[in-house]
Parts: C-alpha cells; sequence; structure tokens
C-alpha cells in the first residue's frame, strides 16, 4: 500500500511532480474512499474496493462545462426570445383575423339588406303596377254593365228615349276609349346593372386588401460583462428581451368597436361642439370606394344612428328673445350607407308614437326612426318624394310631384298601401288632421296653387283657390300646416301668412316683414294657434293673432333649416336641413329640439 500523501486538487500538478514511492508512478487516480491519490497500480491492487476517480477525466470534464455553459445560456436566451415573439405573432393574427370577421360579417349583411331591399322594391313597384291595372279593369267592367244595362232596357222597350241612350252608349265608348289608350301598353319587369353575373361576378374580388407579412430587424443587445470577451457572444442573463422602438409600432392596438370619443358642452344657448374628426367623415372618405360596388346592388344597412357622431361645424344656433325656447335635444344622422348622395330631407314628420319618418328627395327614399332614434326602415320609391305627414288612419301619406300622385304607407315597417291619391296636379305639401289630408297643389302655367282637401280613403272633398276677397293663391308656398284636432290650416299666399278655417275661411293673416319677402318658407308648423315658419335661415314663431314675428332660433348659412314638425305633445320639435345647391355632409343632420314657453 503507498504511503500516504496530501490532497491535491491540480490533476496536471499531480502527475508532474508527485509519483508513488512503491510503484514509482504517477498519481493519476484519486481514492474517493480514503481521500488520497494513488498511481495506477495501487489503484488495482491495494484499493480494489475502493471508488476511483481519474483525476485526468475530471479535469477535463471541468474544463468541458466551463465551455458549455454560456452555450446552454444563451440557447436559453434564444428560446426566450422565441415565447415573446410567438405571443406578438398570434397577438396580430388574431387581429387580422377579427377584422377580416367584422369586414366580411359586415359584407353578409349588406348582402342580405341588399337582396332584402331588391325584392322590396320589386313588390313595391309590382303592387302600384297592379292596383293601378285591377283600378282599370274595374272601371272598365263598370262601363261594360252600365253599357249592358242601357241594352237590356232598350231590348225591354223599358225606354222610348233612343236619342238619350244613343248619347249615353256614346260617352261610354268614348270612356273606353281614353281608358285603352291610358293602358295600351304591356307592362313588364326587367333588371338592369353593370355587371354580367354570367361573366364578372366569377372574377369579381371580394377581398378587403391583402395579407402583408412583417420582417423587421431586431435591435441590437448589449454585451455582459466577462472577464474572457474572446469566448463570450451570448446574451446578459440579467437583461430581459425587449422590444424595439421600430417593433413597437408594428404591433399596433386594432380597435373593436371604432367608436370616436365626443365631448358635449352645455350651455344656455343651443351651441353644441363635437369632435372634429367623426365616423361620418370617415364614412364620407370611405364611400367613393365603397359604393362603387354597392351603388347599383342598392345595398341597405340599418345603422344605428345614435351610435354615430355628427359634425356641427357652421352650425352656429342661438336662441333669440321668444315665446317659446328650442334646445337641441339630440341629432340624428339620416344618411344610410346605401345612399347614393347626401341626404335632402325636404318632409319631416312626428308620428303618434314620437317616431320620426323623414322623406329624402336627392335619394327617393322614405325613412323611418323610432322614438329612441334608431332607424327601423326605408323604403325607395319610384320618383322623388317631396313631403310626408301621418294621417288619422295612422298611415303615412306622401307626395311625390313628378308622379302628381300622393303614397301611402304602414306607419310601422313602410309596407305599401294600396290605396293611392291622384293630384292631377303637381302635388307639394302635405299635412293631415284627424279626418283631413290638405295636399298643396300647382299649375305651372298659371303659377298659382290650389289646396285640395281629401278624407282618409282618398276622396276629395273640396279645394281651396280663392281666398281674401275672393283672390286666387298665388304660388309663393310649398309647404302646409294643418292643425290635428281643429282641421285649420296655415300657409302663405303672397306677402301673407295665412291662418284658415278648413272650409277656407279666414281667421287671420299676418304680413310678412319686408326682410323675408325675397324667401320662400321652407317649412311650417301650427302651434297652440300660432304657426313656427321657417325663413332662410331662421326660425319664427307667429303669434295666434298674427300680429307678431318673433325669432326662436338662428342658424348658420352652411346649415339652412329646410323641413319643420312638432310632435303630438307639443314638448318636441324636429328641424332638417337642406342645402339644395350642394351636396353638404350637413343635409344629413336632423335635430330634434325641447320646445319649453317662455314668460316674458
Amino acid at each position: 500500500m503507498s504511503a500516504e500523501l496530501p490532497l491535491v486538487t491540480s490533476s496536471e500538478d499531480t502527475g508532474d511532480y508527485f509519483r508513488c514511492d512503491l510503484h514509482a508512478k504517477r498519481l493519476e487516480y484519486l481514492c474517493d474512499t480514503h481521500g488520497y491519490h494513488v498511481c495506477a497500480d495501487c489503484a488495482v491492487f491495494d484499493h480494489r474496493d475502493c471508488i476511483i476517480v481519474s483525476t485526468k477525466t475530471t479535469s477535463k470534464h471541468k474544463k468541458l462545462s466551463c465551455n458549455i455553459s454560456p452555450v446552454l445560456i444563451l440557447a436559453a436566451h434564444r428560446i426566450g426570445d422565441v415565447n415573446p415573439k410567438l405571443g406578438r405573432l398570434l397577438q396580430s393574427r388574431d387581429a387580422v383575423s377579427l377584422t377580416l370577421d367584422n369586414y366580411y360579417q359586415k359584407l353578409r349583411d349588406a348582402i342580405d339588406a341588399a337582396e332584402s331591399e331588391q325584392y322590396s322594391q320589386l313588390d313595391f313597384l309590382f303592387n302600384i303596377e297592379e292596383t293601378r291595372l285591377l283600378a282599370w279593369k274595374d272601371e272598365c267592367q263598370q262601363l261594360m254593365d252600365k253599357a249592358k244595362t242601357r241594352l237590356e232596357s232598350v231590348r225591354k222597350g223599358e225606354t222610348t228615349s233612343i236619342d238619350k241612350i244613343t248619347k249615353e252608349i256614346g260617352l261610354i265608348k268614348t270612356h273606353l276609349e281614353d281608358n285603352l289608350r291610358g293602358n295600351d301598353t304591356n307592362v313588364s319587369f326587367t333588371f338592369v346593372g353593370d355587371t354580367d353575373f354570367d361573366k364578372d361576378v366569377e372574377t369579381f374580388s371580394l377581398l378587403p386588401g391583402k395579407i402583408v407579412v412583417k420582417h423587421e430587424p431586431l435591435v441590437t443587445r448589449a454585451q455582459p460583462e466577462s472577464n474572457d470577451e474572446k469566448e463570450w457572444t451570448g446574451i446578459n442573463p440579467q437583461s430581459p428581451a425587449i422590444l424595439s422602438e421600430s417593433d413597437s409600432e408594428n404591433f399596433v392596438d386594432i380597435p373593436l368597436d371604432g367608436a370616436t370619443s365626443n365631448s358635449i358642452n352645455k350651455g344656455d344657448a343651443v351651441n353644441i361642439k363635437l369632435q372634429e374628426e367623426t365616423q361620418d367623415d370617415v364614412a364620407e372618405r370611405r364611400s367613393s370606394s365603397y359604393d362603387e360596388t354597392a351603388q347599383e346592388n342598392k345595398i341597405l344597412e340599418c345603422v344605428d344612428p345614435s351610435s354615430l357622431s355628427l359634425s356641427t361645424r357652421g352650425r352656429s344656433m342661438s336662441v333669440m328673445n321668444a315665446g317659446y325656447s328650442l334646445t337641441l335635444k339630440s341629432s340624428i344622422n339620416a344618411r344610410m350607407p346605401s345612399d347614393n348622395s347626401p341626404s335632402w330631407l325636404t318632409g319631416a314628420t312626428f308620428l303618434v308614437n314620437n317616431s320620426i319618418a323623414l322623406a329624402d328627395r336627392k335619394n327617393k327614399k322614405i325613412k323611418l326612426f323610432s322614438s329612441a332614434l334608431h332607424c327601423i326602415s326605408e323604403v325607395v320609391i319610384p320618383s322623388y318624394p317631396f313631403d310626408i305627414a301621418q294621417t288619422g288612419d295612422f298611415n303615412l301619406v306622401v307626395t311625390v310631384p313628378r308622379n302628381k300622385r300622393a303614397l301611402f304607407f304602414h306607419s310601422e315597417d313602410l309596407k305599401t298601401c294600396p290605396m293611392f291619391i291622384d293630384t292631377e296636379q303637381t302635388c307639394l305639401g302635405v299635412s293631415c288632421s284627424k279626418e283631413v289630408i290638405a295636399i298643396v297643389c300647382e299649375t305651372s302655367w298659371t303659377k298659382s296653387i290650389t289646396i285640395k282637401l281629401y278624407d282618409n280613403s282618398g276622396s276629395l272633398t273640396r279645394k281651396v283657390s280663392k281666398i281674401d276677397d275672393n283672390r286666387e293663391l298665388a304660388f309663393t308656398s310649398d309647404y302646409i300646416s294643418i292643425c290635428p284636432v281643429s282641421g285649420n290650416i296655415a300657409f302663405r299666399n303672397g306677402v301673407n301668412l295665412f291662418y284658415t278655417t278648413s272650409e277656407g275661411d279666414l281667421l287671420w293673416k299676418s304680413i310678412i316683414p319686408n326682410q323675408l319677402l325675397s324667401n320662400s318658407i321652407r317649412g311650417i308648423s301650427i302651434l297652440n294657434g300660432g304657426v313656427l315658419v321657417v325663413f332662410d335661415v331662421s326660425v319664427f314663431y307667429v303669434t295666434s293673432d298674427g300680429r307678431q314675428w318673433k325669432t326662436v332660433m338662428s342658424f348658420s348659412k352652411q346649415s339652412s333649416p329646410s323641413a319643420v314638425c312638432v310632435s303630438r305633445s307639443k314638448s318636441s320639435v324636429l328641424i332638417t336641413h337642406a342645402d339644395p345647391f350642394r351636396n353638404r355632409s350637413e343635409n344629413n343632420v336632423v335635430d330634434v329640439f325641447t320646445l319649453s314657453q317662455r314668460f316674458e
């Protein structure tokens, strides 16, 4: 057994300077049991039952471990870098996926709405033509029955006035010929569009855009402190992985709702300032490309208007000293995604349930909004409407000047009623009481107007064409207002504002102020025996005796008012805006005001 030697920590020192006294060999091994170094022979013969460790191998292991450790640390940090990158990649994929889901959901909704509107339009036109043909058929049948009756009376010898019968038969023949001349064409439907469905639809792209993969270089990482600068090229274990500014800019939070925040400052005067950049402005910018594919398809989408903010730039409104005051309660953006241009709301009315119906002349539509100012329905009509009102039967009556006809719709869903009124003249303003429908009719060649009064069934009851010492009504009024309770009528004629009974008897008249004579009345509505009238950019209240004109509100030139209507409860007033010479976004605005009486 070899002599005990001091424990050596370096295997190289052990091999170079120490040898076994017994065998004269290098001490290359360590007896882990006894705790000292031995040579190979000692390990084999004397320490065969002990735990022997090669000191040379242990030294190599330690050296190898020192070289492996930085590699492991570098690999760990490389793996750690992948996790946040993968997280950001998943986040961007989810954001783009959500954007695509929203786009295609809107596209599906728009397609469904367009399909529904197209079929509704077809049904609407069919109902009109069917009603016309059936009415023509009934008229011919009545004339034929009348002729048969006369023929039977002649055969039976019940009459001796042959000349009278001959004259009646001649009149019947004339009526039939006139009737046939008015219906001497076949009526059919056809679809006209710019899209060739057999060829273009297969190649037409509905993709919203192209998905782009972006690879941005990472920022150079900081080097750690190390004694061995040549061997260390890894990442400082104490330094967390961070994104550069350029990386951070590439991962932008995508808003899911698209809403913009608005701030409203309320004062004594009606002065509303909303955020300059609104969804309506964004929609205006996007509409140019969107309308190219949606215009001919008449895509209809009922949007919640209360979720849209309105820009009131240029709409300076001030309340003046008057018997009534108006406080802005809310505003509606009446333009729908399917509209081809900004609205021109020439007609507006409150319904008995405080819903609002609008006549959009520019887009040839009737639009219905709930009392909560949500769009319920809209319908396209063949020609442009002018004015709208609710009848005593709770239907909506709409004047269509070009067709010289007043159409009727159900006030719940705007479905077409079979009844209509042929006014025989260009029809403009319309207003209704419980039992009367009053329509302003224009005679273009005489420059005069006739107020025609109908009952709820559409039958003409009387005409008012002369008033005030039997003078004819000059063509200076488009609008008319009739009191729902008394049936009294207010309208403009020449330099006067007239207030008459439903029979045309004059109650009072008021001379229009000189500074307003050059302007036409844009809207008129009866209020407690007085009249609210809209001239140019101002709203006036004419007292119940017609003696005083009081300014209620003034608007700016960019937002001139048009139609005006007082609710049945006399608690609210709505005013539309119209600039017929420009397609302005202000034309889409419908303001709803709270009406309150002021005691001076």
